[in-house]
């Protein structure tokens, strides 16, 4: 394995343990929510800005984000397949008819 090869693969599996543990924490710093959300730090600020996204300031100065309230918001970005909107469809009809 060459020198490159290798440093690429410490580099993947230090970047592992990294998100493994931010993955065992409760809360998370700002940085750690942009990494795991997969956003940039710029655009966790709109979005707690605009406050779509629920964060915590405890004493006024720090921001944090609890994992669950990050998973929340993810599955309410959720996109509905052509199946499932036919199922809820039927479904409001079925009951409007009731």
């Amino acid at each position: 394995m060459s020198t490159e090869a290798l440093i690429s693969e410490l580099i993947a599996i230090k970047q592992m343990l990294e998100n493994l543990g931010v993955q065992q924490k409760e809360y998370l710093s700002r940085e750690e929510a942009a990494s795991y959300l997969g956003i940039s730090v710029s655009t966790l600020n709109k979005l707690t800005a605009n406050k779509e996204i629920v964060y915590y300031k405890p004493g006024g100065k720090v921001s944090l984000f609890k994992v669950q309230d990050l998973r929340d918001f993810v599955e309410k970005g959720k996109i509905n397949t052509n199946v499932d909107i036919s199922s809820i469809a039927k479904e409001m009809i079925k009951n409007f008819k009731k």
